[in-house]
């Protein structure tokens, strides 16, 4: 009393406020009187900002990069400048943003890159990218699939071979495909004993790779006694892989020889005449 001054009325307008205007009356009673004002209220939209990825989902091999563009769009006022991030990476796997930063008022796109290692697990991953500015966090899902590099395996069978001094043995070498792998595969040994050879057919397996080829070994007569870890290498792609396959050089039979000394003679009628007969037995190349 007597009622006549002010008076602050502040409006709280909740963070789920429909946007929109709307008409508020304010009323003053007293001394059994009412009297009315009229005050517009506009909600607007609070400053913020929405993140996004495209494309949304990657397929990357093992050993190999992918991009995905992510983009900000603002609104409500927002201005500033937006960090970004990524948490979710499989192990062995990288990422970078260019730029790492959008700058204010926060509307932009970067570049981000994943970097997949070699030794990447096989699966699906969902990545969460994540936008931080103005006191506002927001996320999106990229989701990430390592596959299989482009690869292939080499094998031996039989991978264990015995051979004879002078004589010869055969063993499939075989060689599986995955990931895509499209190229040719060249054969090759190493390891051998002297005097031992290798050959194989074919020597290439063509692409798309996956095939086999006879390897053969020929063993030489003075080839030493043992056992020896031959080395089959396939080259092909880029890529190099090995297999081991045990060549054992056993002795050649026993074998003998006949010498007749002298190697003629000449006998009269009625008279003897004398030759002498010798042997030598080979066993194993050593002379007894």
């Amino acid at each position: 009393a007597p009622g006549a001054g002010s008076s602050t009325v502040t409006f709280t307008v909740g963070g789920s406020t429909p946007l929109g205007t709307y008409p508020i009356t304010v009323t003053g009673n007293g001394g059994g009187i009412q009297q009315n004002t009229t005050l517009t209220l506009t909600v607007t939209a609070a400053p913020n900002f929405t993140i996004s990825a495209s494309p949304a989902s990657l397929s990357i091999q093992q050993g190999n990069q992918g991009t995905s563009s992510i983009t900000t769009a603002i609104s409500g006022g927002f201005n500033s400048a937006i960090s970004l991030s990524a948490t979710g990476l499989p192990s062995g796997t990288t990422v970078s943003f260019n730029p790492q930063t959008i700058p204010a008022p926060g509307a932009g796109s970067s570049t981000v890159t994943f970097t997949v290692g070699g030794s990447t697990p096989l699966g699906t991953y969902p990545i969460t990218v994540t936008g931080n500015g103005g006191g506002i966090q927001q996320n999106t899902t990229l989701t990430l699939t390592v596959t299989a590099a482009p690869n292939f395996t080499i094998s031996a069978s039989p991978a264990s071979l015995s051979i004879q001094q002078g004589n010869q043995g055969t063993s499939s070498i075989t060689t599986v495909i995955s990931g895509g792998f499209n190229s040719a595969i060249s054969l090759s040994a190493t390891g051998l004993p002297s005097g031992t050879t290798v050959s194989f057919n074919p020597q290439t397996i063509p692409a798309p790779g996956a095939g086999s080829s006879t390897v053969t070994f020929t063993v030489g007569g003075s080839t030493p006694l043992g056992t020896y870890p031959i080395t089959l290498t396939g080259n092909g792609g880029g890529i190099q892989q090995n297999t081991t396959l045990t060549l054992t050089v056993t002795a050649a039979p026993p074998d003998f020889t006949l010498t007749l000394l002298p190697s003629s003679v000449t006998v009269q009628q009625g008279l003897a005449g004398n030759s002498t007969v010798t042997t030598t037995i080979q066993i194993g190349r050593a002379h007894v």
